[in-house]
């Protein structure tokens, strides 16, 4: 008879069964709650408010995006985003360049430290 129930017990599948909220649920629940709220006071809210903050004028006016459009027309500004992209893609060349040459040396030669599949 007992085996008939396990039968039973396993047909159900686990979406059907409901689950009871332990203590160990319990506690992961706050803690993620904890942090869901840290996030949102100490991250979420501070960048709203500098968005919000970045569409107004001197005298809290609504303006838009005018100070982007002025922010971005200033030829210090292209220089310093033309300086960081030739950076960037230098640096992407030379870290791709550095794990394809890591990457076929463990693949063709028998280095130590090599994992084998």
């Amino acid at each position: 008879m007992a085996v008939g129930r396990a039968a039973e017990a396993s047909a159900i599948p686990d979406r059907l069964v409901r689950r009871r909220l332990d203590a160990e649920r319990l506690v992961a629940y706050a803690g993620l709650t904890a942090f869901a709220v840290f996030l949102y006071v100490f991250l979420v809210w501070p960048m709203a408010q500098v968005l919000w903050r970045s569409l107004l004028d001197n005298d809290g006016r609504v303006i838009g995006l005018a100070n982007y459009a002025r922010y971005f027309r200033t030829p210090a500004i292209a220089a310093s985003i033309t300086n960081s992209l030739l950076v960037s893609t230098v640096a992407m060349i030379v870290t791709v360049g550095l794990a394809f040459v890591y990457a076929y040396a463990l693949t063709r030669t028998r280095m130590p430290g090599r994992v084998s599949a």
